[in-house]
């Protein structure tokens, strides 16, 4: 997975500035039915440890057919980019 800096600094930017909030409120919502959606000491993030069948929310700690792995993302920044997607397919 290529990490992209830019994306990074600009999805915490907005994210200070409060910008592309409905954007982020209604990711967030699917984000909070999302067995990978965890609360750590720095947010929300997207679980990287478990892997999720997203048809089934299936979890898993190893890779299995079909399954994708979270994204460790903080999401109150990630999903107030327009062009990021969910590692999982859910928007």
């Amino acid at each position: 997975m290529k990490i992209d800096i830019t994306k990074i600094m600009e999805g915490h930017f907005k994210e200070f500035l409060s910008l592309e909030q409905e954007l982020s409120d209604k990711r967030m919502k699917v984000c909070k039915l999302c067995p990978l959606y965890k609360h750590t000491s720095v947010g929300y993030i997207c679980d990287n440890k478990l892997y999720l069948d997203p048809l089934t929310n299936e979890t898993s700690t190893s890779y299995k057919e079909g399954f994708s792995k979270g994204c460790m993302c903080r999401l109150a920044a990630k999903t107030r980019l327009k062009d990021a997607k969910c590692p999982v397919g859910k928007w």
